[in-house]
């Protein structure tokens, strides 16, 4: 979500040349500069919002998007709204808030576009957590045959499952990516091999 950030900061920053243009004096329009005012507001409010449900998305504690598409819907709305901001200004202050404001657009509009592969792959995402859960439950009891997986194995590659789940980060990673190696090149009873193979598979698009 990197253009997030540049999407406070172009905020900030036309925040910032709108209230020096109003310590200037330079907006006779009172209620033309509360409406801007206002959408901005709405800005960081809608921004604030869509950065908490992303990240709630991605733990899995989000029913559906919808909240993802009102923040959205919201952030374009309120930087349409900012349109008519140039108006509080003339000469070159009107230029740089034009400007600003074209910045402002863009950053919104990029968002929106990694919110919708951001929608995309945390589906697939929490697809194979679930399938991963399932799969792994299956392995867990105790093994009927010599040839059936090693539960401690089983045990260690759902604990670094949780782990990298818990925060992923490069070396959880390369733990849980040892671990499904491991995994997959211990011998597996038939009545257990499409387990092995689901959790492997499944574990490794997480990862």
């Amino acid at each position: 979500m990197r253009p997030t950030a540049a999407l406070v900061l172009v905020a900030a920053g036309l925040l910032l040349a709108l209230t020096y243009l109003l310590q200037r004096g330079a907006s006779p329009d009172a209620a033309l500069h509360q409406r801007t005012l206002e959408a901005l507001h709405e800005v960081v409010l809608n921004n604030a919002a869509l950065q908490r449900d992303v990240l709630s998305a991605r733990a899995g504690l989000l029913g559906n998007y919808d909240p993802l598409v009102r923040a959205t819907a919201g952030l374009r709305a309120a930087t349409a709204d900012l349109h008519a901001a140039a108006a509080i200004a003339d000469g070159a202050a009107a230029a740089g808030i034009a400007r600003r404001h074209g910045e402002l657009a863009a950053a919104v509009a990029a968002q929106e576009d990694l919110i919708e592969a951001f929608k995309s792959d945390n589906a697939l995402l929490q697809n194979s957590l679930r399938y991963f859960a399932h799969a792994i439950d299956r392995l867990g009891g105790p093994p009927r045959d010599p040839e059936e997986p090693d539960v401690a194995e089983v045990a260690a590659l759902a604990s670094a499952m949780l782990r990298f789940a818990g925060g992923p980060d490069a070396e959880g990673a390369a733990r849980l990516e040892r671990s499904l190696e491991r995994l997959a090149a211990l011998p597996a009873a038939a009545a257990r091999r499409d387990n092995v193979a689901a959790v492997v598979l499944h574990g490794r698009l997480i990862a």
